[in-house]
């Protein structure tokens, strides 16, 4: 494996920064960067302002996580906070709380903006949760 692992019974608190992937069974509380994959297993928890390329969600998370290629949430898990990344998935039984909001690669790591003026406005989290199978929503990056 190419990157870092926190196993069930760990706890970190300060700052993460992982240049390949990183999976989380225990606790991070502080700021996560990942260069690669970030995955929090069922059982492993995290509140952190999280930054990575790819974010697979299976556990809590408390904080804004910002992909610049996808977020992957699966049944089970528990989001509260911002989500932004051109690609999102979520199964169903995921919890989300509070905004998700589609962007590109360019402005991902960015933070984000206090007032929209132009494109399509943030996708609340709640219209996410109708029906009965996995949601998958593609966003095209924005037409210059």
């Amino acid at each position: 494996m190419n990157g870092a692992e926190i196993p069930a019974g760990m706890t970190i608190r300060g700052e993460v920064e992982v240049q390949g992937d990183l999976v989380v069974a225990g606790r991070i509380e502080g700021r996560v960067r990942v260069g690669g994959s970030l995955r929090v297993e069922a059982g492993g928890f995290v509140e952190a302002r999280v930054q990575a390329a790819r974010a697979q969600i299976g556990g809590e998370v408390k904080g804004d996580v910002i992909a610049t290629q996808s977020i992957h949430l699966l049944a089970g898990c528990r989001v509260e906070g911002e989500l932004r990344a051109p690609r999102l998935d979520i199964e169903e039984g995921a919890v989300v709380r509070g905004r998700v909001e589609p962007g590109d690669a360019a402005d991902a790591a960015a933070p984000a903006p206090a007032a929209r003026t132009e494109g399509p406005p943030p996708v609340p989290a709640s219209a996410l949760a109708m029906g009965d199978r996995r949601k998958r929503i593609v966003v095209p990056p924005p037409v210059d």
